[in-house]
């Protein structure tokens, strides 16, 4: 059995033929030539705003306590791993004395000292990961609904400005001052 092949292109060439009979009637209608040029008009450009994002959030008073509460955690934790460090490495240099001062030799005492200090290494190790990943956390559980405020003031100071668009500042690889709108954002964070 045969097919037939339609040819695509058929039905849009007697579409743009019927546009094209249709604006040249309009034109006689209207007393337009078909060889008078076009009126040319500039598109209009978007209205684009930059916003420092991280920089509100830092500098806002919110940001502020989120910041302080971040940090006196650190401090907490910080404080304790580094004693728990301490306290290694003060077993640890007790123990290179011992071998030593026995020129290399071990005991299986001192054998079961280090096996024991290289247990407690690797624990203190795994600590400060979870706790590295405990501070993101805490960081991202305090920022989130910060940066969430950003966003809708920044869209309510667009909407109101006529901003089509609201990059975020550390996107962009330059701008003008003109259209940076993170002081706004800021000054209307703050006075929450």
């Amino acid at each position: 059995m045969t097919q037939i092949q339609r040819n695509p292109w058929k039905g849009a060439a007697l579409i743009l033929t019927g546009a094209l009979v249709g604006c040249v009637a309009g034109a006689a209608v209207t007393g337009v030539h078909a060889d008078a040029p076009a009126p040319v008009s500039a598109p209009a450009k978007p209205m684009v705003a930059v916003l420092d994002i991280k920089d509100v959030v830092d500098r806002s008073d919110d940001g502020k306590r989120a910041r302080g509460e971040v940090k006196r955690l650190f401090d907490q934790q910080q404080a304790e791993l580094e004693k728990q460090q301490e306290a290694l490495t003060k077993e640890k240099a007790s123990m290179d004395a011992e071998i030593e001062k026995r020129k290399g030799k071990t005991t299986p005492a001192l054998e079961k000292r280090l096996d024991e200090w290289d247990r407690k290494n690797e624990e203190l190790k795994e600590t400060f990961t979870k706790f590295d990943k405990e501070l993101e956390r805490k960081q991202d559980e305090l920022t989130g609904p910060l940066v969430d405020r950003v966003r809708t003031i920044a869209s309510q100071i667009a909407a109101k400005d006529g901003y089509e668009v609201v990059v975020d500042k550390a996107a962009t690889a330059y701008s003008v001052k003109s259209i940076d709108i993170t002081m706004a954002v800021l000054t209307a964070m703050n006075a929450k």
